[in-house]
């Protein structure tokens, strides 16, 4: 890596999919020395590709606290991410509840045809029939705690109906 390329200050995220942080720091022998003297060889690894520490949870504060020695101005990103974690989560349960309130009203349609299983009406336009499909599969997937033998049913309703050209 240039030295043009070195980041001008540290900073710290937190690791999304493991369980720890990643540490961008500009390349100094002293702070790698100290940072290897601290952490263990096992709980620490440097990936070269994309120019970071990853630490353990267990070493990421003490992790911190060297580099914040050495970068006064580190930049600790971990409260943003958890906020923008915190956020989407809260704006995709509003998706949900509107999706609960949107297609859980009444429509009048027989109880027994595809339309009904999606909750729109038997001359619904297509683009109504997707948006429908799309909210239910929210609102009824598994993963969200939804029931799978209600997604059964509205994925089956939605390729009878594709399958007849009505989306």
């Amino acid at each position: 890596m240039s030295w043009n390329t070195q980041p001008k200050t540290a900073r710290v995220e937190k690791a999304q999919a493991l369980n720890g942080i990643y540490l961008y720091t500009p390349y100094d022998p002293n702070f790698v020395d100290q940072l290897k003297s601290i952490v263990p060889h096992e709980l620490r690894l440097w990936e070269n590709d994309l120019k970071r520490w990853y630490v353990f949870e267990l070493w990421a504060e003490q992790a911190v606290e060297l580099a914040r020695r050495y970068w006064p101005d580190l930049i600790d990103n971990r409260a943003r991410q958890e906020q923008e974690r915190r956020d989407n989560d809260a704006g995709f349960r509003r998706q949900q509840e509107r999706a609960r309130g949107q297609w859980n009203a009444s429509v009048n349609v027989s109880p027994s045809s595809d339309h009904a299983a999606l909750c729109v009406t038997s001359d619904a336009p297509p683009e109504v029939i997707r948006a429908a499909y799309k909210a239910l599969a929210i609102l009824y997937h598994p993963d969200t705690g939804g029931s799978v033998t209600k997604m059964q049913s509205v994925n089956d309703a939605y390729t009878r109906l594709k399958k007849a050209g009505k989306v």
